[in-house]
């Protein structure tokens, strides 16, 4: 989450000081790790390589979730996004959306997660606010609408994870209201779905209803997904792990 000294690390592989140092300042040579205020973080490269797995397991998510998606979107009537967390970024993976959202402004494909309901939402589930702001993490605004203050950040996580919901009231997208919930694998949220709306549209207690009992059953196909084979015949990777 944040950055971590020479010493933590040494401790924690059992791997003399001296020689710990001379490893890490190797893998920041490589740009596998970045030097930061505190130690050193992930860097560049290796955030590269992340995204080679990362977009696979993307893959399967999307093929996996996208019939939940339609159905939602089916008994709704709402555009329906399903978005994943990376780094500080929400990335939509599918928009599901009808003739009569074709006036109603689309978001960017990547946007900062502080934006979104998708984006707060796992936020709140995984980041650490004090690492993140170690880490020069800026609240860019989407909108006027958008929190880029960290105090309010915090306390929107707060009630993010006490009512295990999300909403974006014009934060995202001027005239837009999203209200997001989350996809959980074996380890805990790993995407998140969102309804979307006009602000002018009444939101009823059966959309939300539906909302919640459509994203319960995607977390449960999650479950179904099979792990990496251990026998060296290539599986499936599971979201959960």
């Amino acid at each position: 989450g944040g950055p971590v000294g020479v010493s933590a690390l040494a401790r924690k592989t059992a791997i003399p000081k001296t020689t710990a140092y001379r490893l890490l300042e190797n893998l920041a040579h490589q740009d596998l790790l970045a030097r930061r205020t505190g130690g050193y973080v992930i860097g560049p490269r290796m955030r590269s390589l992340v995204r080679l797995i990362h977009d696979r397991l993307s893959d399967d998510l999307r093929d996996l979730l996208r019939p939940y998606l339609v159905e939602l979107h089916v008994r709704t009537g709402e555009v329906v996004t399903l978005g994943i967390l990376d780094d500080a970024e929400m990335v939509i993976l599918e928009t599901i959306r009808g003739l009569r959202h074709a006036g109603m402004a689309a978001p960017a494909d990547r946007t900062p997660a502080h934006c979104s309901a998708i984006g707060k939402l796992l936020m709140a589930k995984r980041a650490d606010l004090p690492a993140l702001r170690a880490a020069g993490v800026e609240l860019t605004p989407c909108t006027t609408h958008t929190i880029t203050d960290w105090t309010r950040l915090a306390a929107e996580f707060g009630r993010i994870r006490r009512h295990g919901v999300a909403v974006s009231h014009q934060e995202h997208i001027l005239g837009v209201i999203d209200v997001a919930m989350p996809i959980v694998g074996r380890s805990g949220p790993i995407a998140g779905v969102a309804l979307s709306r006009p602000i002018d549209v009444v939101t009823t207690h059966e959309t939300h209803t539906t909302h919640r009992e459509i994203v319960l059953a995607a977390s449960a196909a999650i479950h179904t997904l099979r792990p990496p084979s251990r026998s060296g015949r290539r599986g499936r990777p599971s979201p959960g792990q």
